[in-house]
């Protein structure tokens, strides 16, 4: 074998060509797979690094529910829920629950926002996480209502805000104005079970009040915030501890429905909540809102380097059956001295390997790169998340593989191929007979053709992402994101009182607006088309809502002038006014869809709507403007009904708000005039977000963007290896028949026979390349449906530009050999061997 290996090397050594364009083809191929698979594993398939976690499960419950919902509606519980199912369940070791939330932390006269997580007290000890410094939170630390402040901070959080100093532990720290006692640190590697967040640190439940002032649900059963997880008793299998927590969950709704205040809810919704249905869903990768925003995009890039590295493989494999077809009398030698098949074939292989594995070390370097570029598409948040472009021994694992699979598809069969010749034959050949490299010549226009496939594929779906990309580009937003600025700001986590809120976000609205260039700023409660939403069922004024309908439509709280700063038009009636607080603020503004749904189109202006719908409920909000219709969570979606609040209507649920700051000047010259403004009002009042609305447009199409430009990317390479592979092939054709050629001239072809004769042979690969490949790329279109906006197959545009595209390439890469042809003299083809 180390013979075998050095004269590898030394083989590749004399192929300089050849080594470059094998060795950057792998690296490519490998390193784009590998990129895939360094964020796919973190997010997609890597176990929670806890004790035993393929024992744990998450609750969830789908249906209807009675009450309010903080969540995606599918995972959340109320406290006195959870609080049940722990204390009455007979199927888990133990049952813990988790709640994210943001805080304000002030520690050595610094204040900054970080993710904080609200977790039972139990949390700790049923994951099996240990403390790195000082204890972790226990079932005692987790009893009474604000008795507890405490906190663990993440062994992340604590290396780069305190740089590990152990003497942290049993300081105060201050978080929302409120004070904490530290009292340990989680152990490293240990980020939480929200894969792709990383909580900075860890309070009991009970603080909930001091944590999400604004949010103060703790002991309302009606308000369901909480993710519960569960821990199976040995032995238990999920499917009868799925069972068993059902009938104890219809017994705790039954007993919801005994209780007084819900007598308030119609017969309908006290049906549709009985037919909730309640699961157990597998929990050993945790929870990730990331992973499900990014998983489709993962699988389909998965698909596509694939492609990418099937398309290298084969261009090598062609490349080595060339290189088999000169190496004939080298490798019938070595029979005639007595070397058997497995051995030649060993050799060759050798050689293959070692390509792989240079190929695979580039790779790396290309993965961590390509790597870099996938995150730099992941949203910005407050919270550091953790993911990492470096590989680690999984990832040089997945490599290795990748690399040894790769010379087994591009090695072994030239290899093979090259060993079944008549030796006897290739002893008599001179240096140019193509005597018997007929197969070999076969062989390779079937691997071209499958590269021809595989690069219009990937040429197709560079083409579908781009148009989709397109498409939601071209949407209609309802608002102009030019020339303004966006940020946030939330002084209840600075410990004011909700009367002192409003005065903050007033006095700097009026502030703002006195900066030189500033046209007009207002504020919202949600940030446009970053997926968040609150919306509510309504009781409209003449209008009588059917059982199962439908009458939630989305909801947000603005300040005064937000639809002039948004640039939204007014239809009719009036803006918010300041007046409009408190007992004064019982008005509210809706668009069109809202109006052509409730009131047919008619006039809206002076009919009156109440949030919620049941018995006694009066509509006792009048409407005094509409509004055109607008985005709210994202571009794809359909236009919906809202409803707009002034945001002084309630002055204790003010707490975090979106600022948009309109100019006729860039909007980042503006970013250190306003924070300057901000700090005259409170030096520790901490904005974050800040960003242009423009910024916010791109970062919420951020999956379609991250697809167009890695498809394109891709299918550009995937291009250039099939255009290699067809160049080889021709290039190769054209040398083994420059005899024929040369006599085909010397009795009366001309140039443009010789052409048609040339380019015959690749156009004809190419056209049975493109006629798989269009169909293949019509079927592989309704899989990624899901990804795409405006369309949902492979049109004809789609496929036309696609088969142009890659006909284009072909004919381009054909063009030297076939060029080289025509000038062949004949006198010196007819003396050419």
């Amino acid at each position: 074998m180390l013979r075998d290996i050095r004269f590898a090397v030394r083989t590749l050594a004399k192929s300089p060509f050849f080594l470059v364009i094998a060795v950057l083809s792998l690296a490519f191929g490998i390193g784009a797979n590998t990129a895939i698979f360094t964020l796919s594993d973190q997010l997609l398939l890597r176990q929670l690094p806890v004790r035993d976690p393929e024992q744990l499960v998450q609750i969830r419950i789908t249906g209807g529910r009675l009450g309010n919902n903080n969540g995606d509606g599918i995972r959340t519980l109320s406290w006195p829920t959870y609080r049940d199912l722990r204390d009455r369940n007979e199927v888990f070791s133990g049952l813990m629950a988790r709640y994210p939330s943001m805080a304000s932390i002030e520690s050595g006269g610094v204040t900054a926002v970080i993710v904080a997580e609200l977790v039972s007290g139990n949390y700790f000890d049923l994951l099996g996480v240990r403390a790195a410094a000082g204890r972790l939170l226990t079932p005692e630390d987790d009893v009474n209502p604000g008795a507890h402040p405490l906190v663990v901070l993440s062994y992340r959080y604590w290396m780069d805000r305190f740089d590990g100093d152990p003497a942290v532990v049993g300081s105060k720290i201050s978080l929302n104005g409120y004070p904490f006692t530290v009292v340990g640190v989680s152990e490293a590697g240990f980020e939480g079970i929200d894969v792709g967040a990383a909580p900075a640190i860890r309070v009991p439940i009970t603080m909930k009040n001091q944590l999400t002032p604004v949010f103060d649900d703790l002991e309302n059963r009606r308000s369901a915030w909480l993710h519960a997880f569960g821990r199976l008793k040995p032995g238990l299998s999920r499917e009868k501890a799925e069972a068993g927590m059902r009938l104890l969950y219809r017994q705790i709704q039954q007993e919801d429905l005994a209780q007084p205040e819900a007598a308030k809810f119609s017969p309908f919704a006290r049906e549709r909540f009985l037919k909730q249905q309640f699961d157990l869903v597998p929990a050993d990768r945790g929870q990730s809102y990331l992973r499900e925003r990014v998983e489709e995009p993962l699988r389909v890039l998965t698909m596509t380097v694939a492609f990418v590295l099937l398309i290298a493989c084969a261009n090598l494999a062609g490349l080595l059956l060339a290189r088999a077809v000169k190496r004939r009398r080298e490798i019938a030698l070595r029979f005639a001295l007595g070397a058997s098949r497995r051995q030649v074939v060993r050799q060759l292989f050798v050689e293959s390997m070692l390509l792989s594995l240079a190929g695979a070390a580039l790779g790396l370097l290309v993965s961590v790169a390509t790597c870099k570029f996938l995150l730099s598409y992941v949203p910005s948040t407050v919270a550091a998340v953790p993911l990492s472009a470096a590989p680690d021994l999984r990832v040089f694992g997945f490599t290795t593989l990748v690399a040894c699979l790769a010379a087994v598809l591009f090695g072994l069969l030239p290899a093979l191929r090259a060993t079944r010749s008549a030796h006897v034959d290739a002893l008599k050949d001179q240096a140019g007979s193509l005597a018997g490299a007929a197969g070999h010549l076969l062989m390779r226009k079937i691997l071209v053709g499958s590269q021809v496939t595989l690069a219009l594929l990937l040429l197709a779906g560079a083409v579908l992402f781009a148009r989709s990309l397109n498409s939601l580009r071209n949407v209609r937003a309802g608002f102009r994101p030019d020339h303004t600025l966006t940020f946030t700001l939330d002084p209840s986590l600075n410990a004011y009182t909700p009367e002192r809120r409003g005065q903050v976000f007033v006095e700097l609205q009026q502030q703002i607006r006195t900066i030189p260039g500033v046209r007009s700023v207002s504020m919202s409660s949600h940030r446009v088309l970053m997926g968040g939403r609150w919306d509510s069922s309504v009781t409209v004024e003449g209008y009588q809502s059917k059982p199962g309908e439908n009458v939630s439509p989305y909801m947000m709280s603005v300040a005064p002038e937000y639809f002039r700063t948004m640039g939204i038009p007014m239809l009719a009636g009036r803006d918010f006014r300041v007046e409009d607080a408190g007992d004064n603020g019982k008005v509210a503004v809706v668009n069109e869809s809202f109006v052509k749904y409730f009131f047919g189109g008619g006039n809206a202006i002076g009919k009156h709507l109440a949030v919620g719908i049941g018995n006694g409920i009066q509509p006792d909000t009048e409407i005094v403007g509409v509004v055109a219709d607008s985005k709210y969570t994202s571009l794809r979606e359909e236009n919906q009904r809202h409803v707009y609040h002034p945001f002084l209507r309630t002055p204790k649920r003010i707490g975090r708000m979106t600022f948009y700051v309109r100019s006729d000047q860039p909007p980042e010259a503006l970013m250190n005039v306003i924070r300057q403004e901000v700090r005259r009002v409170d030096p520790n009042l901490p904005l974050f977000e800040v960003r242009t609305l423009e910024e916010q447009v791109n970062q919420s199409i951020s999956n379609e963007r991250l697809l167009a430009s890695l498809s394109i990317g891709f299918s550009v390479l995937a291009a250039f290896l099939a255009a290699l592979g067809l160049y080889g092939v021709l290039a190769y054709i054209v040398s083994g028949r420059t005899r024929e050629i040369g006599l085909r001239m010397a009795i009366g072809a001309g140039r443009g026979d010789i052409l048609r004769l040339v380019l015959r042979e690749v156009f004809l690969v190419t056209l049975l390349g493109l006629a798989a490949g269009l169909g293949a790329a019509a079927a592989l279109a309704r899989l990624v449906a899901s990804q795409l906006y405006g369309f949902k197959s492979a049109d004809p545009i789609t496929l036309a530009v696609a088969g142009f595209a890659m006909l284009s390439i072909a004919s381009l890469a054909a063009a030297l050999p076939a060029l080289r042809a025509a000038r062949v003299e004949p006198s010196s083809a007819l003396r050419y061997e």
